[in-house]
């Protein structure tokens, strides 16, 4: 999908599409203890 890090982090900046859906992951030691989709 991205071939280059630098067309990743420009698709980031430019937020969330029909492609790319961002998440924030919380962790607790080692475990997930939440998931929960950006805000933007």
């Amino acid at each position: 999908m991205f071939d280059l890090t630098s067309d990743l982090l420009k698709q980031i900046t430019l937020g969330e599409d029909s492609i790319l859906e961002l998440k924030t992951v919380e962790f607790t030691g080692n475990k997930v203890s939440g998931l929960r989709r950006m805000k933007g």
